[in-house]
């Protein structure tokens, strides 16, 4: 993985300058969009491997670089930088970025999980489309966009330090960033809801039989 050095320096010299530091924000990562009419069939290989090299693996490497420091102080944040792309993997060529960010969200569950009993909080944020020049290049251009990332951050701030609109509210694992945000992952989980509903005659009753299970016990 291409950060593994920086990644355990960086939380070694973190450490040091920052004793006590609580919070820690991935952020870094990459995204490529095809070109239009092209489809996910006809695009290589390498092109998703960096996405994936960044989004996922070099997020992964930092956060165990920097786990055992904060995982010795038993409190800490971790923030990881998902992405509402991967909640609407819809969208034509966004396919290796979402899958990257789907693939990092699931990583962050698991690992929320894992670390609650170092009193460890994991918040994967999940923003839609902010005016940040990330997209600049792109067939999104910055007037397209609405969002203001530094509204974006103070709320992120807010969730972390348990201030302002957050104040008195109990951890979310997930914070969803934007009107374009919250209106996609609601979209996708009533989807999915109503799906599961209309296919559930289909879905269960997929247990053995009592008396087969008998049979092999």
């Amino acid at each position: 993985m291409a950060c593994k050095p920086f990644g355990r320096a960086w939380a070694g010299d973190a450490t040091k300058i920052h004793a006590h530091a609580q919070y820690k924000l991935f952020g870094a990562g990459t995204r490529h969009f095809c070109k239009p009419k092209m489809s996910l069939s006809l695009r290589r290989l390498a092109q998703m491997g960096r996405q994936y090299e960044m989004n996922v693996f070099d997020a992964l490497d930092m956060t165990t670089a920097v786990l055992p420091y904060i995982r010795k102080e038993k409190s800490g944040t971790i923030v990881m930088m998902g992405s509402r792309t991967s909640w609407r993997p819809e969208n034509t060529c966004s396919g290796f970025y979402a899958s990257s960010k789907a693939a990092l969200r699931v990583f962050s569950e698991t690992l929320a999980s894992e670390v609650a009993q170092f009193s460890i909080r994991i918040l994967i944020i999940e923003p839609a489309a902010f005016r940040t020049g990330a997209l600049i290049s792109n067939t999104m251009t910055q007037e397209n966009l609405t969002g203001d990332p530094a509204k974006a951050m103070e709320a992120v701030v807010d969730v972390v330090r348990g201030e302002g609109k957050a104040a008195g509210r109990p951890w979310p694992l997930y914070l969803v960033l934007g009107d374009v945000g919250v209106s996609g992952v609601t979209e996708k989980c009533d989807t999915i809801k109503n799906v599961v509903e209309r296919w559930r005659d289909v879905s269960t009753g997929l247990d053995f039989d009592p008396e087969e299970l008998a049979l092999h016990r």
